[in-house]
C-alpha cells in the first residue's frame, strides 16, 4: 500500500507544468501501462482478504480515501467553483474508471480501450466545469 501511496506522492511532488487536473489524469492514464499483472493481483488479494482480515480493511479503506481525498483536492484546483461533493464523485468516478482499466492489462487490450477510458474520464471531468 506505501508503494502506491508513495508513487502517487512521487507524481504530485514533481515540478509540473501542468494544471492540477492534468496532473492526475496523466497519472491515472499514461501513455502506456505502468502496472504489472503482479502488482494487480497483489492489490486485488489485499481487497480480497479486506473481507476477512479487519486490518487489512482498514489499511486498504484508507488507501482507497486517501487517494480519492487528494485525486478530490487536485480537481477542486483546476475547477474552484465546483462544490467539493461533486470534485469527490467525480474523481471517485474517474479512479473506478482506471482501476478498472486496469485490472484488463493482464488481457494485453489494444489501445482503443485505454482511449475510451480516458474518454470516459475526461466526460466526468467536464462536468465540473458546469452548464456553459
Amino acid at each position: 500500500i506505501g508503494k502506491y501511496e508513495a508513487m502517487f506522492h512521487d507524481h504530485l511532488t514533481q515540478p509540473a507544468d501542468l494544471p492540477p487536473v492534468e496532473q492526475l489524469m496523466t497519472y491515472l492514464y499514461p501513455p502506456q501501462a505502468v502496472s504489472t499483472a503482479e502488482s494487480l493481483l497483489v492489490l486485488e488479494s489485499l481487497i480480497a482478504a479486506s473481507a476477512t482480515a479487519d486490518d487489512i480493511q482498514q489499511k486498504m479503506r484508507g488507501y482507497v480515501e486517501g487517494f480519492i481525498t487528494r485525486s478530490a483536492g487536485l480537481l477542486q484546483k483546476s475547477y474552484p467553483a465546483a462544490a467539493r461533493s461533486q470534485c469527490w464523485t467525480v474523481a471517485y468516478g474517474v479512479i473506478s474508471i482506471c482501476f478498472n482499466h486496469e485490472s484488463l492489462t493482464p488481457l494485453q487490450p489494444p489501445a482503443k480501450y485505454l482511449r475510451a477510458a480516458k474518454s470516459a474520464a475526461w466526460a466526468l471531468v467536464e462536468t465540473l466545469a458546469g452548464p456553459e
